[in-house]
């Protein structure tokens, strides 16, 4: 078995059936593939929708917990009972486009590393590129906060099997992560992907505080690697910068600004959060420009669609 697709599910039935849909179709699928499923205590049909691919397909496996434990407990659970060469976590909404689930296969059976990352970025417009980083600094530089996508992250078992702390990692909610750092620091080699092989379904986001996981504990997992010199100080503080432009400043524009009604996050302790980061960096004070300019240019893609109406 090249690759066990990993996915953590809790009561996302319906997304479950179209993501394991979008999987079971590929044409390598029985030869190359499996699927585990460990349902994380659900009180939806998900049992019942996993029971007909389980009883088409012998390589899809489910498991239940009795009881709900934390998601990233769930995570490294789910990954020890994959048996291929690569271990994959996906997500139960992330679906793959038509055809890219073999093209990943062949790729992986020419790929040879502890850590490949999905960077899912590619287009029929680019030629998709394969990065190989020989180091976290490396890494970190191609991949950047897309770290924490679940979906986009691949081991290698053998090099999985001999990570250790994953217990005093599972309050991050970034367990995936952590992986990733680790094994890319202790092996020195990863390879991204670029092609564009996913997308994610529509469905309800929330549940957890941003701005707590995604600024305290990614940076706080980016500083364990800054003390072991495994991450340098260019590296760490570009990462910074770079989190805050590309993904506090739209996500806080969603969220806070427009209280987007999509999402049902935990947004307490937000600006205390963002401040005791980056209080000293003065591309903070730049989002009232960064917030104008974005709603300009919406503005204008309004204007042209219209324009495109009505000629």
């Amino acid at each position: 078995m090249l690759l066990s697709i990993c996915i953590p599910t809790l009561n996302r039935a319906d997304s479950l059936q179209k993501t394991l849909q979008s999987i079971v179709g590929a044409r390598q699928f029985s030869e190359k593939c499996e699927v585990v499923i460990c349902d994380n205590n659900s009180t939806d049909n998900t049992r019942e929708v996993v029971a007909s691919f389980v009883a088409k397909f012998a390589n899809v496996r489910y498991f239940k917990n009795d009881v709900t434990i934390p998601a990233d407990a769930n995570f490294v659970n789910l990954l020890k009972l994959g048996s291929g060469k690569y271990l994959k976590l996906h997500s139960d909404k992330t679906l793959f486009l038509e055809g890219k689930l073999d093209a990943l296969l062949t790729g992986l059976s020419d790929l040879d590393a502890p850590v490949v990352f999905l960077l899912n970025k590619g287009d029929a417009r680019q030629e998709n590129q394969v990065i190989h980083c020989k180091d976290l600094n490396e890494f970190v530089a191609a991949v950047s906060f897309m770290s924490t996508w679940m979906s986009g992250a691949i081991y290698r078992r053998a090099e999985f099997q001999l990570v250790t702390g994953l217990e005093a990692q599972t309050g991050l909610c970034l367990i995936q992560t952590f992986m990733l750092f680790k094994l890319v620091s202790q092996y020195s080699q990863a390879i991204v992907m670029t092609e564009h092989f996913m997308y994610e379904a529509e469905v309800a986001k929330g549940g957890y505080n941003l701005f707590k996981v995604f600024i305290n504990n990614y940076l706080t997992l980016c500083q364990e690697f800054l003390a072991n010199r495994t991450l340098s100080e260019q590296s760490y503080h570009k990462e910074k910068r770079r989190l805050l432009v590309d993904f506090v400043f739209p996500w806080y524009t969603l969220t806070v600004m427009k209280k987007d009604r999509k999402y049902a996050f935990d947004m307490s302790g937000a600006h205390a959060i963002i401040f005791q980061y980056y209080r000293g960096e003065p591309r903070l004070y730049l989002f009232p420009v960064y917030f104008l300019k974005s709603e300009a240019i919406r503005a204008l893609l309004r204007l042209r669609n219209s324009f495109r109406v009505t000629g």
